[in-house]
């Protein structure tokens, strides 16, 4: 379409209004998304996504038709990044994502103008750039509206068992992909037999996580300097990521060196007369600020529940002050001047 008929078209629309959504708008951008995709998903979704997101507020938009009802939608959520394995100081970048459109109003250029204006205010709040996960076939339409391309993802697919869902989920690699799904999951068997016979060997023992230790952070900042960006994955993130999201779809599963299993952290005795066993200096993290790590010595439990506990505050009251943890214990425990007991 031209330049001309694309003018053409937009000025025999109907008046059309875009507006920043806020909690009390969710309902409608749930009945948008399976209009515009025609299947359901939770009801507690966009809250989850829009409102719940450890890294801030997301920018939601829909708009609406002339008689009020809403024909497009679009979001773009704040995501705190490494550099190099260090925290941005510019603040989040904006991830774009959850565009829909009504499909009696597809092929009208409405997502343009909708685009810009997510742009516009994504500036406005200081956001230095913003990137999106287009699929192949959306990827063209956000080029032609000035969007540059600087890198591809590759999808990876694992069949676990050969049956028609699997078969389905490789569908979009071609059709040679989804018949071959029976020899991809034997073979993945195979793979994963040889992995679990690798890790055995090695002396690493998995266990299945219920909420995320402390220490991913700094794993995750460990793996981020190997590469110039990569979203913050730290416990508060990926608890919200997968193990809160409101499918339920996801497993965590966590790969330890097996005598820490075997021989977890424990704190034994009484308080005046005991001992730390294994134990591990707490972290600061968001909403927690620890002193002196050499004086806050303790067992993983006690600082996922501080974490959880300085993140229930932060989503009350955003402008609360951090945790300041003081004395906990010494690295083996015991008498712990000038306090009676080491926990």
């Amino acid at each position: 379409m031209s330049a001309l008929e694309q003018d053409a078209r937009e000025a025999a629309e109907p008046e059309l209004e875009t507006s920043l959504c806020g909690v009390g708008d969710r309902a409608e951008q749930l009945d948008l998304f399976g209009r515009a995709f025609g299947r359901e998903v939770p009801e507690g979704l966009f809250s989850w996504r829009y409102d719940r997101g450890p890294h801030g507020q997301a920018l939601s938009f829909l708009t609406r038709d002339g008689d009020g009802r809403a024909i497009c939608g679009y979001a773009c959520s704040p995501r705190r990044v490494l550099l190099a394995g260090v925290e941005a100081e510019s603040g989040p970048l904006g991830q774009t994502g959850d565009v829909m459109t009504d499909p009696e109003w597809r092929g009208r250029g409405i997502f343009r103008g909708l685009d810009a204006r997510c742009m516009e205010e994504a500036t406005e709040r200081g956001w230095p750039a913003v990137i999106g996960l287009p699929t192949s076939t959306s990827a063209p339409l956000y080029v032609r509206m000035g969007w540059e391309t600087v890198g591809e993802v590759c999808t990876h697919t694992l069949p676990l068992v050969a049956d028609a869902r699997a078969r389905a989920a490789r569908l979009g690699a071609g059709r040679l992909a989804a018949w071959g799904a029976g020899r991809a999951a034997r073979r993945a068997a195979g793979g994963r037999q040889r992995w679990s016979a690798e890790l055995r060997r090695a002396g690493i023992a998995s266990a299945e996580l219920t909420a995320f230790p402390a220490e991913v952070g700094a794993l995750c900042a460990q793996v981020g300097r190997r590469f110039r960006f990569m979203v913050r994955r730290d416990a508060e993130f990926l608890d919200w990521r997968y193990l809160n999201a409101p499918s339920g779809l996801h497993r965590a599963l966590g790969f330890y060196e097996a005598w820490t299993l075997v021989h977890p952290a424990a704190s034994v005795g009484r308080p005046g007369q005991g001992r730390l066993l294994l134990g591990r200096t707490l972290e600061s993290s968001r909403g927690v600020h620890v002193l002196e790590a050499k004086n806050a010595w303790s067992v993983p439990e006690v600082q996922w529940r501080l974490s959880a506990a300085a993140a229930a505050v932060l989503a009350a009251h955003e402008t609360a002050p951090d945790l300041v943890v003081l004395d906990v214990s010494r690295r083996h425990g015991g008498w712990f001047w000038p306090h009676r007991g080491h926990q």
